[in-house]
């Protein structure tokens, strides 16, 4: 393994800038730590090549998204010789343990981006939240507004017109990975104002006692957006008879409870393009290459059975 005086020969800056690198202590200016870890690499320092801290939520349900995202994650992490140190948010001081690489966040929500310079000046990819297009901190997110329209599009594809949407998890510990539930809304609310349909209004529920007004509504079709909410809905759905697609077609984001044996058309957020591009940006950023700040990926369409076409024949 490589010394501090002589990275710090190899790199052509000073050996104090070469603890701060390795401390993650200190300001160090991009410039300086992409040339730190790039003679680090020819050196072998094999710490600072292979850790990675991956940040998860402090209340993490990995039976949804972040279950999800933290497998993609480790494996792309695996594929490419790297070791993911997971971190949970509250507890961001284990950051200064060891030499990292770099960091990802995937606590899917804004706040960690707000303070990240005053916890570490390490290289950091959000995803699923803001950069704040602060120095040394990337986002790239699932394209909310494009998953939306692939489903609602999908539904009207079929003949559906009367399309309810379910903004919600039943309660506040499941809501807390849904982060994105207004924008969601707002998505099928536009979508729905350049979609007309006489005699209805759009429908939005937040729990699955308000199936009921489902009914009432007459809408022939529903999406239930969110990681792991099919089930609540499901279950309620055969309170009142609801039979899938006879009588409401159904499209779910794709979680746990999808991928095993499910029936339920879904769109699903692109969880190795997610983890293979956050990692490519830590690379980029590391050897000074990045230019884009935001990425959005696209959502995928898992089709199923739980859309009937009301298209004649």
């Amino acid at each position: 393994m490589a010394t501090v005086r002589e990275i710090a020969r190899k790199a052509g800056i000073s050996p104090a800038v070469v603890s701060r690198v390795f401390s993650n202590h200190g300001y160090v200016s991009k410039k300086s730590r992409g040339k730190v870890i790039q003679a680090a690499r020819l050196l072998c320092h094999q710490p600072l090549e292979k850790n990675i801290a991956v940040i998860i939520t402090e209340y993490a349900y990995f039976g949804g998204y972040a279950g999800l995202m933290l497998s993609a994650c480790l494996e792309n992490c695996v594929q490419r010789g790297y070791h993911a140190e997971i971190i949970q948010e509250n507890s961001l001081h284990l950051l200064n343990i060891q030499p990292l690489y770099g960091a990802i966040a995937m606590v899917y929500g804004n706040g960690i981006e707000r303070i990240w310079a005053a916890t570490s000046n390490l290289p950091l990819v959000c995803v699923n939240t803001d950069s704040r297009m602060i120095d040394n901190i990337y986002s790239i997110h699932s394209d909310n507004r494009q998953g939306i329209n692939l489903a609602l599009d999908y539904f009207h594809a079929h003949g559906h017109h009367r399309i309810a949407l379910v903004r919600d998890a039943p309660n506040a510990f499941f809501n807390r990975n849904i982060p994105d539930r207004k924008k969601r809304e707002k998505d099928y609310l536009e979508w729905m104002k350049y979609h007309p349909t006489n005699n209805f209004q759009p429908l939005i529920l937040e729990s699955p006692d308000e199936v009921g007004r489902l009914i009432e509504s007459h809408a022939s079709a529903i999406l239930i957006v969110g990681e792991g909410l099919l089930a609540f809905y499901s279950d309620a759905f055969n309170q009142h008879c609801l039979r899938i697609p006879e009588d409401i077609s159904v499209i779910g984001f794709e979680g746990h409870d999808t991928l095993f044996g499910g029936n339920i058309t879904t769109i699903g957020q692109n969880f190795d393009q997610l983890a293979r591009q956050a990692l490519d940006l830590l690379e980029q950023m590391n050897a000074g290459q990045t230019q884009q700040k935001e990425i959005a990926i696209p959502f995928l369409l898992h089709e199923r059975k739980s859309v009937r076409s009301l298209l004649p024949e």
